[in-house]
């Protein structure tokens, strides 16, 4: 009897082991996850960066300030229509205008000066090309009419002369007032509106 107890229990340990074996051949396989694609680096030297470009800017103009300068102003042929001689000329940028104090000057017509101005400031437009000229100013031509007004403008756009604020002009004869004057350059072609008074005086 004791002869055979060691072989049962080898029977017994085969058949637990056969059992074990079919278990974990009928066990689900794991998920198998592959690994990613190994990346190849690019061929040649890498491209150089490109630095973001930024929009170009339209140069400022000047700022400048000038004592005893004189200004002149053309028409699109390059030929000239007025001059300024003043105290002082100053650009200023931001509004698009050239800035004069005490001015003095001439406007001309094909070459030949027509009026002589005399005003306080002076302002030129660098968009328009419009001159104005306020404070007291003064313009006579050269046959002795003279025009005063607070504000004349010169449209260069029109070429003409718009006097406003109370003009007065006074020729030989008469003296008109009005609000508004509108002339051409030499003052004879001229329209007065608002409150238009006309006084007639002896030769």
């Amino acid at each position: 009897m004791m002869r055979w107890f060691p072989l049962v229990w080898l029977v017994v340990g085969i058949v637990i082991g056969v059992a074990a074996f079919r278990i974990w051949q009928g066990a689900p396989a794991a998920d198998v996850v592959p690994p990613p694609p190994a990346t190849r680096p690019p061929s040649g030297p890498p491209a150089p960066a490109v630095p973001p470009t930024e929009p170009a800017e339209a140069p400022p103009l000047p700022q400048i300030t000038l004592e005893q300068g004189k200004l002149t102003g053309t028409d699109e042929t390059g030929q000239r229509q007025w001059e300024l001689a003043t105290g002082s000329l100053s650009v200023q940028e931001a509004q698009q205008r050239v800035v004069l104090g005490r001015v003095t000057g001439r406007f001309f017509k094909q070459g030949v000066p027509q009026v002589t101005v005399a005003a306080a400031r002076a302002v030129y437009f660098l968009t328009s090309k419009d001159l104005e000229l306020t404070g007291g100013v003064t313009a006579q031509t050269t046959d002795g009419r003279t025009l005063r007004a607070p504000r004349v403008r010169w449209e260069a756009g029109r070429k003409r002369l718009v006097a406003s604020g109370g003009v007065v002009l006074t020729q030989r004869g008469m003296v008109i007032r009005a609000d508004q004057v509108i002339s051409n350059i030499d003052l004879k072609n001229t329209t007065f509106s608002g409150n238009v008074v006309v006084t007639v005086s002896g030769p």
